[in-house]
């Protein structure tokens, strides 16, 4: 958003491609072509971005379960999700994702009752939506706590 004039210096290459724009926004472009300092044609243009569809998790206790969307299947997007369990040094690994619905669950090895988080993300190369959940574990049938269960 700016209001420098950006030069195609390959006349063969009519595309130019915007960097740092936000996904699902409007912007007002103009566009001009010159021939020497004449200029020949220019118009004004309202353009939006790609629309980037979000994943969904819902949870039940420890387990997550998560929609990602159609592009994950068939490679539009890259997608991935990631658990985080404080503590653990086996979480926080990036799992990707190549199905619509994905499930996972948590774990400890040292705490009975415990809380973690999951992240589902999508990707279009450019721009990432992640979306998290926290997920609530309790161990009621491996766990001994003093003074009995």
């Amino acid at each position: 958003d700016s209001d420098e004039w950006v030069s195609n210096d390959d006349p063969t290459n009519n595309v130019y491609t915007f960097d740092q724009i936000t996904h699902n926004t409007e912007h007002q472009i103009q566009v001009r072509v010159t021939k020497g300092s004449k200029v020949i044609e220019s118009d004004v243009k309202q353009v939006s971005t790609n629309v980037l569809p979000s994943p969904s998790i819902s949870t039940r206790s420890e387990y997550a379960y998560m929609t990602f969307p159609e592009g994950c299947v068939s490679g539009v997007f890259t997608c991935r999700y990631r658990t985080v369990v404080p503590g653990q040094t086996e979480s926080n690994e990036s799992f990707n994702v190549d199905s619509q619905s994905e499930s996972c669950y948590i774990y400890s090895y040292s705490q009975c009752d415990f809380s973690g988080t999951v992240y589902a993300a999508v990707s279009d190369g450019f721009n990432e939506i992640e979306v998290s959940a926290v997920l609530n574990a309790h161990d009621g049938n491996n766990c001994v706590r003093p003074g009995g269960r």
